[in-house]
């Protein structure tokens, strides 16, 4: 219940109002908890950040005895800065999703009324409608607009369904997708220094749930989601697809030293689930094993 109040606003895909929360989905937060070794058995989160702290400050150290004096005064107070806005930022994240979670509940409020007007109502109808169309629906206490909230709803899901278009195409993008060329070795951003090697686990859908990972798998996402940070005390590795290096996602992946690729292009059309994989998150690299 502790755990709940404190980030029961936070949640996969949390800037999209109509993406559930995990107040909503305790149950997959416990089973992705029960996953988790003792704490006898690994190193905590806070270890975890502390010996990446440690590491880091090591290196800064080595930087600036080879600095003169006015140019290592000028790094420190840099690095300084950027650590403090760095939290800044941290910060109004988790302000923003809390100000999201706040419009959800609101939204989901409205629709239990209009589906009390109008069962048809589809579920979750209410977050395919304007402001102004819920406020006159509510007001008029009518719900005749089932309908355009159901139309509304299919499109976007055929919307979500369709191939992303290439970065480069002449005329419309096409309609379906083109396959990319097979490839042993998937090249991208370094997000995370550190190897490891695992079996692929891809994140279909953001809106859906998923088994929590097995320890020392390596998490393939489309994008780079905040929502996906519990996910890293069990991975192995990250590799995003869209995202990257100041990514919220990458920043914690560093600073639970997961390994992390990001802008590897193609990576859902390429890797499978199951698949051995080995990243190198120094180099950017990821390399499928067993193709």
């Amino acid at each position: 219940k502790e755990l709940l109040a404190e980030l029961g606003d936070r949640g996969r895909f949390e800037a999209e109002l109509a993406a559930p929360r995990w107040r909503e989905q305790s149950d997959a937060l416990v089973q992705l908890l029960l996953k988790l070794p003792p704490p006898d058995q690994a190193r905590s989160v806070d270890q975890r950040v502390q010996a990446v702290r440690a590491r880091a400050d090591a290196e800064l150290d080595r930087v600036e005895d080879r600095l003169p004096y006015v140019e290592r005064v000028a790094a420190r107070s840099l690095i300084a800065r950027y650590r403090r806005f760095a939290k800044l930022r941290e910060r109004a994240r988790v302000w923003l999703a809390r100000t999201a979670s706040m419009l959800r509940i609101v939204v989901q409020d409205a629709g239990r009324r209009l589906m009390r007007l109008d069962p048809r109502f589809p579920t979750d109808g209410a977050f395919y409608l304007t402001y102004p169309e819920l406020r006159a629906a509510l007001a008029s206490v009518r719900a005749d607009l089932g309908p355009v909230a159901a139309l509304r709803q299919a499109e976007h899901a055929a919307q979500l369904a369709r191939p992303d278009p290439p970065r480069l195409f002449v005329g419309g993008p096409p309609l379906q997708a083109v396959p990319p060329a097979s490839r042993t070795v998937l090249r991208g951003l370094p997000g995370g220094a550190g190897v490891a090697t695992g079996k692929a686990r891809l994140v279909h859908s953001l809106l859906s749930s998923q088994a929590p990972l097995e320890r020392g798998e390596i998490l393939v996402a489309r994008a780079a989601d905040l929502g996906l940070v519990p996910d890293l005390l069990q991975a192995g590795a990250l590799v995003v697809e869209i995202g990257g290096p100041l990514s919220h996602l990458t920043l914690a992946a560093r600073e639970l030293d997961v390994p992390c690729v990001v802008g590897v292009r193609d990576a859902f059309a390429t890797l499978s689930d199951g698949e051995l994989l080995r990243v190198d998150g120094a180099r950017g690299v990821v390399e499928r094993l067993e193709a």
